[in-house]
């Protein structure tokens, strides 16, 4: 197993970083004000020039503010999973082109980005504003990037909103067997064992795994607020199972029907079952399997994972 994180020195790391919409972020190839400077020069072949066309259904933002749009290829939104925070794009952000705009966001109630009002965390609350900010920052159609619970995010996302991709980074999407389970602890969840019952959870991330510097970008999960995972859990918990496996399923029919590639990357090899699961409803799905022993691939593997980003977006017009 390699480990890109050591090569990136994140003093160096160029990042510009603002809000957009509700949500606080990172990016690259975007200027909110103060811009700190011109973007990097592209990679070859990069188009670029001045700020870019804001969303199809947003106003076209300021010229240097927020929303302006330096680099002109097609752009990228990513997303961390429950209980971290943007910290674990950055090495992916530094090795990708600004001739793309990314932007990686802060999920409500993490990191800088404040709770959705009335702590209302439920799937459809979330991918609302996501697209706030995806409008916010004047991006058209970005590809999707999502890791563990965002990447149930970034799918429903595709579904509903103009998206030239999906990334789904080590999230199953076979909802069954987990909401029963959780449905199963969920007293716990909820009253004083919490934090043993979640650190059982987490446990199974291998966060151990990643290394000291990967662990830096993942310290955010460190401290985990139990109103918060229940926020975002609150459907798991309480909707009947066939519910939930009835909305992904409507959910992941809406993506075929848009015939967007699909990525599936995993930290493990992954069962027979669940490949042909997610084929069956995905039939172009790329899976992808990196035996990186944890939840973090991307992390990791960060120029690897930039490389395969880079392809995905050089591949849409």
């Amino acid at each position: 197993m390699t480990n890109d994180i050591d090569a990136v020195d994140m003093e160096e790391i160029v990042l510009s970083s603002g809000q957009w919409g509700g949500l606080s972020g990172d990016s690259i190839g975007l200027g909110p004000d103060p811009w700190p400077g011109p973007p990097a020069a592209p990679e070859r072949g990069a188009e670029t020039g001045p700020p870019g066309p804001a969303a199809r259904d947003g106003a076209a933002p300021a010229s240097g503010g927020p929303g302006a749009v330096y680099g002109r290829g097609r752009s990228v939104v990513l997303l961390h999973g429950l209980t971290f925070d943007r910290a674990m794009w950055r090495p992916v952000l530094s090795q990708l082109s600004s001739g793309h705009p990314a932007l990686a966001l802060d999920l409500p109630g993490h990191g800088e980005s404040p709770p959705l009002p009335g702590g209302e965390h439920g799937l459809d609350h979330i991918v609302e504003a996501v697209h706030d900010a995806v409008v916010a920052a004047g991006l058209d159609a970005p590809v999707m990037v999502g890791h563990s619970i965002a990447g149930v995010f970034v799918t429903a996302y595709a579904a509903r909103h103009p998206a030239a991709a999906v990334v789904n980074v080590d999230q199953p999407l076979r909802v069954d067997e987990f909401a029963r389970y959780v449905q199963r602890i969920a007293p716990r969840l909820r009253g004083e064992d919490f934090g043993e019952t979640w650190g059982m959870l987490q446990a199974k991330q291998r966060t151990e795994n990643v290394g000291e510097a990967a662990h830096e970008l993942l310290r955010a999960g460190d401290t985990v607020s139990q109103q918060l995972v229940l926020s975002y859990w609150d459907e798991l918990l309480d909707l009947r199972v066939g519910d939930l496996v009835n909305r992904t399923e409507t959910m992941l029919a809406d993506v075929r029907e848009r015939r967007l590639p699909y990525v599936a990357l995993f930290g493990d090899e992954i069962e027979t079952a669940e490949r042909t699961w997610l084929l069956d409803r995905l039939p172009g799905a790329e899976i992808v399997e990196w035996p990186v022993g944890h939840h973090f691939p991307h992390v990791t593997e960060a120029a690897r994972f930039a490389a395969l980003l880079t392809g995905l977006l050089s591949a849409r017009p």
